[in-house]
């Protein structure tokens, strides 16, 4: 918290006074407490009887001089031409934007801050993206966190060829994997291993490609997935091992030995692997099985705080286009699930649970739908967002007409 007045702001306010309180990020807090730590061990002094006797402090007085001329002050103050410029005026705030407007006495607007001070008006439209923002933060994958595939890849040399060769315009690639868990298993734990990509894709909005936002109300419900889909991974390496992966592998090491020999055979008929390859093959077989069953299926995710500022704007550089990419989602996110029965499929979080979480912008049709069928405005307003997408407009005037269009403001299509 920054501001002048003492006791936190707790006094009676004033209006020449403002404090300013803002969450403080590790490099403030390190210093903060860095300096913290060096104030309590030079100068802390333990807690006593007469540590706590502090006496009162007069105020001082001042001379009756002193008094005249403040006084004085004071009146040639009210009584100059720059106040006189605000007589009459009326003073407007607007209770969602805090924005602030000024009459004169005729009613006309007056950039009063602008014209005497030169301080220019923020943008609404910047600052309703941030605190929007504000609302959630980027998720990104942690990739090595990710549980290996369990079909193998196996080298190509073991198999005596190269795994690219090129000759003139023609080229040949060769890869070989290899899984001694059944196929149609084998796919069922691979669509568990990868869950967590189409998870993202329904629970969080893109800011640009490979990058995502989450707000923070969905983090729970997403948690709540990601576990379910690790357990019923869990559970189907579990029923298809049978017990230890050692003895798993071992059990079809017949299997192993015939079918990597019928491949190793496509090049050379009659010869059959080395018995150090399929040593090989085996080992990595245990250990990618072993780390399996010790792991999770899902990766671990990273939440990063993420704003949004028009400082350093540019030709090259406008972050108005990720803005209208969020916004563009977020407005679909509803629409689409009045109108796709299949849109939430494979998501085990309520309907209506997930469309609470998912409201970031309080979109009146997401009040409405309680109240009356909705499938017809939803495909209507579908069509509208595709338009406002592809139209010519800027960037920022494509937020705002979002913005309008899931208040539930009606304007003109976009040409």
């Amino acid at each position: 918290m920054i501001g002048p007045s003492p006791n936190l702001g707790m006094t009676s306010p004033e209006p020449s006074q403002v404090n300013f309180v803002f969450r403080c990020n590790s490099v403030l807090f390190s210093n903060w407490y860095h300096w913290f730590n060096w104030l309590w061990a030079k100068h802390g002094a333990p807690l006593a009887g007469e540590c706590l006797d502090i006496p009162e402090l007069v105020p001082a007085q001042g001379s009756p001089e002193a008094d005249a001329m403040w006084s004085q002050y004071q009146e040639s103050v009210n009584e100059s031409k720059t106040f006189d410029d605000h007589q009459g005026s009326t003073i407007i705030v607007d209770s969602k934007s805090g924005e602030v407007t000024v009459l004169d006495s005729d009613g006309k607007s007056v950039a009063a801050l602008e014209k005497n001070v030169g301080l220019k008006p923020p943008d609404t439209l910047a600052g309703r993206i941030d605190a929007l923002l504000e609302q959630g933060s980027m998720v990104t994958v942690n990739k090595f966190s990710r549980m290996r595939p369990l079909d193998m890849p196996i080298k190509t040399e073991w198999f005596g060829v190269e795994s690219l060769r090129r000759q003139g315009a023609v080229s040949r690639e060769v890869k070989y994997r290899i899984s001694v868990i059944d196929e149609k298993t084998l796919r069922s734990i691979e669509n568990k291993r990868k869950a967590t990509a189409q998870l993202l894709a329904r629970l969080s909005f893109p800011l640009a490609e490979g990058v995502r936002w989450i707000p923070h109300a969905v983090k729970p419900l997403l948690a709540k997935e990601m576990d379910r889909i690790d357990a019923e991974g869990r559970d189907l390496l579990k029923k298809e091992m049978k017990g230890d992966a050692e003895a798993f592998v071992n059990a079809r090491i017949q299997m192993i030995v015939k079918d990597a020999n019928q491949m190793y055979q496509d090049f050379f008929p009659d010869r059959k692997l080395d018995q150090a390859v399929i040593d090989q093959i085996v080992k990595g077989l245990v250990e990618r099985l072993r780390n399996a069953a010790a792991g999770q299926f899902v990766p671990e995710l990273t939440f990063t705080p993420v704003g949004f500022s028009l400082r350093g704007e540019s030709r090259y550089n406008s972050p108005w286009s990720q803005a209208a990419l969020l916004l563009n989602s977020i407005a679909e996110f509803p629409r689409k699930v009045f109108t796709d029965i299949y849109f939430l499929r494979g998501l085990r979080t309520g309907k209506q649970e997930l469309l609470n979480a998912m409201d970031v912008c309080h979109e009146k049709i997401v009040a409405l739908s309680q109240l009356e069928p909705i499938e017809n405005r939803a495909n209507d307003e579908l069509k509208i967002l595709a338009e406002i997408m592809k139209s010519d407009m800027d960037n920022r005037k494509k937020c705002k007409r979002m913005f309008d269009l899931m208040e539930g403001i009606n304007k003109e299509e976009p040409k």
